[in-house]
């Protein structure tokens, strides 16, 4: 109804941006964090130290998933504030929306099974599965 203010003055889309930034600096973050933990991981065996678990490849597993949950909330986010105009085949935040979703779909991102097998892992039993 008019009159018709710009996006950026709605209280409704300053709170999605601020839920959207959030998620994005958060998935940024620990993404950034845990390949240091790679790579500080990699070095101690490099240099003789205790080997590359599989407890430890697997934590790290599950915080890179955690960051694609993140940055998939943060585009669902920017998707669904953008309005019906984003959904269009040739609009580049749909194509961003559908691309982060394949990559939720993919064998290598089921988190459930993830966690569950971590969780395993951890306590000394055998995986059920590769994820």
């Amino acid at each position: 109804w008019p009159p018709f203010p710009y996006r950026y003055e709605l209280a409704e889309f300053q709170h999605n941006y601020g839920r959207a930034r959030t998620l994005i600096d958060t998935a940024h973050a620990a993404l950034l964090q845990v390949g240091q933990q790679f790579m500080d991981i990699c070095a101690r065996e490099a240099a003789g130290g205790e080997p590359f678990s599989v407890d430890e490849e697997r934590r790290l597993q599950m915080v890179e998933q955690q960051c694609i949950h993140l940055a998939y909330e943060a585009v669902d986010i920017m998707f669904r504030t953008a309005g019906s105009s984003s959904a269009q085949s040739d609009a580049p935040l749909g194509r961003f929306w559908r691309n982060i979703a394949v990559i939720r779909t993919h064998l290598a991102h089921q988190s459930d099974s993830a966690a569950t097998n971590y969780g395993r892992v951890h306590f000394g039993l055998p995986p059920m599965g590769r994820i």
